[in-house]
């Protein structure tokens, strides 16, 4: 087309569009003059639940962002007028199971255009409008009132049309931007993207709607978009039509499903496709820069192999013809299951083998997993309401591990993974703010109730106490089935329509789609899309090359999962416990498309132990775990084979009158493992517990328990002399736990502190990763409470952790020296923790190797360090090095094009040990870094225990400015208060800007209170007992070194 022709077209676009927002505006003052009686607000209700005597089936969304280009300069910036706003129609098809003359449903910061349109299905008549009242509160309700009442058993329809405004932050409907270089004419254009992010809450801020996740419905949806760009939504494309410089894009309707797993997004992304999954067409999309490079290979492959398991194993189709995976640049949380559509955080999902760790790709792995896992628990069974989002994230968690273990056997993740879920949920759970997995409906009803669930303890704890009971009801109960279904053969097929048939009622589209089998049904989305592929391959969204064409990523816990792997062969209890149950499957089959409570979870699995005639209650065994507050101790006492539990806090200074159904595998030195269950608050006598002939007795075996254990001080010291003399005949993962709950013990003054410290003497021959992890963090968390203290100097000067260190080190010396990794991943993350706590306590070796592996890169700009050593050499060699290594690192950080090595190179910043070296790093997070940058820097700054006290005056002097992400810098910011002093200058830091009511900041007050208490209590014993280390006779560290066969590659 010539030049002329399209900028003639465009100005007639562009005016028709302006008189169209003109005439828009101006009806919009018409109407609120002539109505204004009809559009007010009321007080709050005395519920913040909609009524349930209206029940929607399907709706028609039609939506229109207004996304618009704005040209970067490269010196002088000038933009082009833009608009963020957006535009929908909607209709929502409902039945009326109750007599009313008023409509409740959510509407949030939306403009609505016109008077609502209630219509009578049957009788296709209109039924008037007297009032519209939009409640300014927390409910969020919308409310209108009728001239006659909606009558019992009928079907009617609600159409609303609306204006609303983008978000710039990660909710709602939000706009996001990133920088796309056109090398030659040496400029950046600013690209923007739509997309939805709607959990939990902010389904109601995109269209109007009833947005409470049991009030499922099917979905019908049209995205309006400028014809440059390329629309997706939850189902596959329908059709698409172009009408000017705007395309009609279309979709399927969705399968019946709650409001938060609604999801569009409009963008100039381009995608790959999967080659793993035969019958279902999976897409990763990204920004085109990011998929020619190739850095989303692994995550689209991957996605493929981990939906391909989950079908087999649940025995229940995916029940879409399509799974889309979209990689946003700024998206605030790291994933998000919308059904058939995924988001994910751009950076976490990237893998580039030249840059990339080890790390990197189980992260990915397991986060692909746990999203995919949500299409199953959280998309098909949903929970009734928010205060049972554990059923969703714990499971979710939970499975993708199974997952993960089948489509990456070699990565061995199983233990690891579920003992880091299990300290972070320890952590918090000993906390008096802490919750129940499953608190009381009542006091889960706002938006900022649901949104505080989203933590540790619904992910982690959630996903522990499962791996509890599976461990507890025994492999064969849960592998029941597994012959059954093998003869069966195939995959069961049209579940989705059987579930679905009869619950969709209103339009006649939605009634045929509804109706399909399963294999009809893909079978004309595939027809749809192949009508969409004249637009470029799946309507220039879902084909193997889009529009832009292209060659080919997923960090609450959770904060993060830093995880590694495990070594040795250890009881697969997840294996064991649930592979290809019918229970699950028939959990999944009852409830699809449905909203179960928790009991009926139990109910399922009740009726497994039954056909195992098994006498265990799972309701009464489980609600003590799930609807209870906090985790217990068990204290044995090996004597007398008494037992009993409590409540574990940090803050131990009360009883508490909670109690659980603990179930114990304990073995003894001379006796296998064996399962005994407490089921009281009283001390009961147990024989296994008793010792005989001076036999040890350990609890909790491969720690597949929910609990700490503490034992009389004769059995601590046969435990730790074992340890010592031939650690092998205890299993690996309780030479872990032996470390980590004497040390939490300890904090909690359950056991002398000298008991801690003495469980580690036996690493100084210990080569596995699973105790030295245990040590590393306890030890480490110890680093940080006295290094103000005079327990410091004999802890920093002792040479006791460097001769405990000194083997693991020389173990793996020949790899580290060489450049090189193990060839086996497990030995990987045991290389990496040798140089981690090598470095950290100043063994010479190491810190000559870091500084000379630097200095290379330094001179010859030619990176050779392996990227699963580059964060702990980065960070050792700035620490060593002065102004000169420093910035050599800043200016990587400002070419580097790998947010990975970015990420590790901001971090390796803030551990110089010069101070104005920190102080010009955090003012150079406000000049030259977003929000999410300035939050990193700060944290890390925070972690420094030079940097500490910059962090906090840095907060302070910039407060307005980085306030909107102080939850990510305040844990390193509190981390370090170990006295009242810091406690109260903590206090008025909250008080005075209103944060002392926040969830976050209790639990980070709480915790400096459990801090300053084990200072107080346990600082001259820890000088003492690190002052005798140093005096005592070094470990010889000459002895004959044993050490692995070098890889390199």
């Amino acid at each position: 087309m010539p030049k002329q022709s399209f900028i003639s077209r465009t100005a007639v676009v562009l005016v028709v569009l302006t008189v169209f927002i003109i005439a828009g505006i101006i009806t919009v003052v018409i109407l609120f003059n002539n109505d204004l009686s009809r559009l007010r607000t009321t007080k709050v209700l005395p519920s913040m639940r909609l009524p349930k005597n209206l029940l929607p089936h399907s709706y028609k969304v039609v939506l229109q962002p207004h996304l618009y280009t704005q040209v970067m300069e490269e010196e002088n910036g000038t933009s082009v007028n833009h608009t963020l706003q957006f535009n929908g129609i909607s209709v929502v098809n409902f039945h009326c199971v109750e007599k009313t003359q008023t409509i409740y449903l959510h509407s949030k910061d939306l403009l609505i255009t016109k008077i609502p349109v209630v219509k009578n299905q049957r009788r296709k008549v209109s039924l008037k409008v007297s009032q519209t009242v939009f409640h300014n509160d927390p409910s969020d309700f919308m409310e209108i009132y009728l001239e006659e009442p909606l009558e019992t058993g009928e079907d009617y329809s609600l159409r609303l049309e609306f204006w609303g405004q983008m978000s710039e932050a990660s909710a709602g409907l939000y706009v996001s931007t990133y920088h796309e270089r056109d090398k030659e004419e040496n400029v950046d254009t600013v690209r923007y993207l739509a997309a939805t992010h709607l959990e939990p809450t902010m389904a109601r801020a995109v269209f109007p709607c009833f947005d409470e996740p049991d009030m499922k419905a099917v979905f019908n949806v049209t995205i309006i978009h400028r014809n440059d760009m390329v629309a997706l939504a939850n189902g596959p494309i329908k059709g698409s039509a172009d009408i000017g410089d705007w395309s009609y894009t279309s979709f399927y309707p969705t399968p019946k499903m709650s409001t938060y797993l609604f999801a569009f997004t409009v963008s100039e992304f381009t995608s790959i496709r999967s080659t793993t999954h035969d019958d279902v067409k999976i897409y990763t999309f990204a920004r085109p820069e990011v998929t020619s490079g190739g850095l989303t290979r692994y995550a689209a492959d991957v996605a493929g192999r981990i939906l391909k398991f989950f079908e087999g194993y649940f025995g229940v189709n995916y029940k879409q013809g399509t799974l889309k995976q979209i990689l946003l640049p700024d998206l605030d949380v790291i994933g998000m299951e919308n059904w058939g559509l995924i988001t994910y955080k751009e950076e976490v999902l990237l893998y580039d083998e030249k840059v990339s760790s080890q790390l990197d790709k189980h992260v990915i792995v397991v986060l692909i997993a746990h999203e995919i896992a949500h299409q199953w628990f959280g998309n098909l069974v949903t929970m009734k309401w928010w205060n049972q989002i554990w059923l969703n994230e714990g499971f979710a968690t939970y499975m993708s591990i199974i997952a993960v273990n089948h489509v990456e056997p070699t990565f061995k993740l199983n233990e690891i993974f579920f003992l880091n879920e299990l300290h972070s949920a320890f952590e918090q759970d000993a906390l008096p703010s802490s919750h129940p997995l499953n608190p009381p409906e009542a006091e889960i009803q706002s938006a900022v109730d649901i949104n505080h669930l989203f933590d540790v303890i619904t992910y982690s704890k959630g996903a522990s106490v499962l791996r509890m009971l599976a461990d507890y009801m025994g492999g064969n109960v849960f592998h029941e089935g597994v012959k059954d279904r093998s003869g069966k053969g195939g995959r069961r097929r049209g579940g989705e329509e059987e579930g679905r048939r009869g619950e969709r009622r209103g339009e006649e589209e939605g009634r045929r789609g509804e109706r399909r089998g399963g294999e009809e049904r893909r079978g004309e989305e595939r027809r749809g899309e192949e009508e969409g592929r004249r637009r470029g391959e799946e309507g220039r969204g879902e084909g193997e090359e889009v529009r832009r064409g292209g060659e080919e990523k997923y960090l609450e816990i959770f904060s993060t999962l830093c995880f590694r792997s495990v070594f040795g062969a250890q009881l697969d209890i997840m294996q064991q416990a649930c592979e290809q149950t019918d229970q699950i499957s028939k959990y999944l089959s009852d409830f699809s498309f449905k909203n179960p409570e928790q009991n009926n979870l139990w109910d399922c699995l009740q009726a497994a132990v039954k056909k195992d005639s098994g006498h265990t209650d799972v309701a009464t065994l489980m609600e003590s775990w799930t609807n209870q507050t906090g985790f217990p101790v068990i204290t044995i006492n090996t004597s007398t084979g008494e037992i009993y539990q409590k409540r574990f806090l940090f803050n131990d200074s009360s009883e508490s009158d909670v109690w659980w159904q603990i179930p114990i595998r304990v073995m003894s030195s001379r006796a296998d493992a064996s399962l005994i269950k407490l089921t009281s608050k009283s001390p009961v006598k147990k024989n296994e517990l008793i010792s005989k002939n001076g036999e040890w007795i350990l609890a909790n075996v491969n720690r597949t328990g929910y609990y700490r254990v503490n034992y009389d001080p004769e059995n601590w010291k046969r435990l730790l002399t074992q340890l010592e003399t031939d650690r092998n005949l205890i299993p690996l993962v309780n030479r872990g736990q032996l470390i980590d709950d004497a040390f939490n013990l300890a904090r909690a003054n359950l056991v002398n502190v000298t008991l801690a410290l003495d469980s580690t003497r036996f690493l100084r021959k210990e080569t596995e990763y699973i105790p030295w992890e245990a040590a590393t963090r306890n030890l480490q968390y110890f680093v940080l409470m006295f290094q103000h203290t005079e327990a410091f100097g004999p802890l920093q000067a002792c040479t006791y952790l460097r001769n405990q260190v000194e083997h693991l080190y020389d173990f793996y010396s020949n790899f580290t020296d060489d450049y090189a990794v193990p060839h086996e991943q497990a030995s990987q993350y045991g290389q990496f923790t040798a140089v981690e706590v090598a470095c950290s306590n100043r063994l010479p070796r190491c810190l000559k190797m870091a500084s000379k592996v630097f200095g290379e890169w330094m001179s010859s700009n030619t990176n050779c360090i392996h990227p699963n050593l580059r964060s702990i050499i980065y960070c050792h060699a700035v620490a060593a090095g002065g102004e000169k290594e420093w910035e050599f690192a800043w200016e990587k950080v400002q070419t580097t094009n790998s947010s990975t090595e970015k990420e590790e190179l901001l971090k390796a910043l803030s551990c110089t040990t010069k101070v104005w070296l920190l102080s010009r790093y955090l003012e150079y997070s406000l000049e030259k870094a977003d929000e999410l940058d300035v939050a990193y820097v700060v944290g890390a700054v925070a972690g420094n225990v030079l940097g500490n006290p910059l962090a906090w005056n840095f907060v302070r002097q910039h407060w307005k400015n980085i306030s909107g992400v102080l939850p990510a810098m305040l844990q390193s910011l509190t981390s370090q208060l170990f006295n009242q002093l810091q406690l109260k200058e903590l206090e008025s830091f909250a008080a005075e800007r209103k944060l002392l009511s926040t969830k976050i900041v209790t639990q980070f007050i709480e915790q400096a209170q459990a801090n300053i208490r084990l200072v107080d209590k346990h600082m001259y014993t820890v000088r003492d007992w690190f002052e005798r280390q140093n005096s005592s006779p070094s470990y010889n560290s000459n002895s004959k070194k044993r050490s692995l066969k070098t890889t390199n590659y």
